[in-house]
């Protein structure tokens, strides 16, 4: 029993490996890793001319006698001993041989109540199997549309698989066995054409225990077709990944080795660097900006004097030092006056006073 599929590669590489004339349908096929009954198989058949094609074929043979376009008989796989026997298989044996064109099929086996499934396959996945099959032709009497169907010619499996499967899909190892299948000339299959029929014995056919998932039509991805063993490896990084625990522990040892963007940006642009005051800094009085604002400073602490009461400083300053303060405003008065200020004379006391705050300053 042959009930499940896959045919991965892209039409192109179908069509050259198989060196088919033509692909009729290329653009309705695509890749599957999950082919179910009733749905369509890539199929190598003989043209009027004799050359090979590839055709779209939906698996489960109607035969052209059908009246509805059913059946009632499971037909996906035909048994190699009754194909001369069975009224069902008699006619399209000699005139309806096609090869379907697989990168592997799926077998199960029971275990504890269980079905596991199996992906039987080249051991070079970019390598197709040739399964014998045949097919029909069945027309829409209301529209007169024709639809293709097929079924997978089936034999006693191999000692390889046996412990599988009792049964296996025909594999046809040789491009003379190929040949020699598809031309059917109408006549009971000679015997050399029977001997074809064999289980399969070649060594480059592989098997792996994979996913249950397969055992659903709905899931159709490559993990379908992925060994257990590999499936649950690479699950675990995917669930590391995802593992919030995980990723916490990650973003910490991130930010203990790597400032963010706020360290690195707005926050050094802020930083400014200060160092505390000696007290020789701390007594030292800034200066006025410019003569206006001294005076202005002087005039306040003249008030604030007169307030409490303080009398003004005697004329105790040198005479001389003072006559050269005198003149250092006058200079500065001139300068004013040429730019179109003049500035108030001030009273010697006031100068003397200034000069001393310079003194303690320096």
């Amino acid at each position: 029993m042959c009930g499940r599929a896959a045919c991965t590669l892209a039409p192109e590489e179908i069509q050259k490996q198989t060196h088919a004339k033509a692909f009729e349908g290329a653009e309705e096929y695509k890749p599957s890793y999950n082919i179910a009954p009733h749905q369509m198989h890539v199929a190598m058949l003989l043209d009027a001319d004799g050359q090979p094609i590839l055709k779209l074929m939906r698996w489960g043979l109607v035969p052209s006698w059908s009246k509805d376009g059913t059946v009632k008989m499971h037909t996906i796989n035909a048994r190699a001993e009754s194909l001369t026997t069975n009224n069902l298989w008699r006619g399209v044996v000699k005139r309806k041989r096609c090869i379907i064109l697989v990168s592997g099929y799926f077998e199960w086996i029971t275990e504890k109540g269980q079905k596991i499934p199996f992906y039987i396959h080249s051991d070079d996945p970019q390598q197709l199997l040739y399964l014998a099959g045949m097919y029909d032709v069945w027309t829409d009497p209301k529209t007169g549309e024709k639809r293709y169907t097929c079924t997978v010619v089936t034999t006693e499996s191999s000692p390889q698989l046996a412990h599988i499967h009792d049964r296996m899909p025909v594999i046809l190892g040789s491009e003379e066995a190929r040949e020699m299948w598809l031309r059917a000339d109408g006549n009971d299959p000679s015997s050399e054409v029977l001997r074809l029929l064999r289980p399969y014995k070649g060594e480059h056919v592989v098997f792996d225990k994979v996913s249950t998932m397969v055992n659903s039509i709905k899931n159709n991805s490559p993990e379908c077709l992925v060994p257990v063993d590999r499936l649950a490896s690479k699950k675990h990084g995917i669930l590391t990944f995802f593992n919030p625990t995980v990723k916490a522990e990650k973003v910490k040892a991130k930010k203990a080795g790597e400032p963010g963007p706020d360290a690195t940006t707005k926050d050094e642009k802020k930083k400014v660097k200060t160092e505390p005051m000696d007290e020789e800094q701390k007594n030292i009085k800034i200066e006025p900006k410019n003569e206006e604002e001294e005076e202005e400073q002087e005039e306040v602490e003249e008030k604030e004097e007169k307030k409490r009461g303080v009398k003004q400083e005697p004329k105790e300053e040198d005479e001389d030092e003072e006559q050269e303060e005198v003149e250092d405003i006058d200079d500065d008065e001139e300068e004013d006056t040429q730019g179109g200020k003049r500035r108030k004379q001030q009273p010697p006391a006031r100068i003397a006073k200034r000069k001393r705050r310079r003194t303690d300053a320096k």
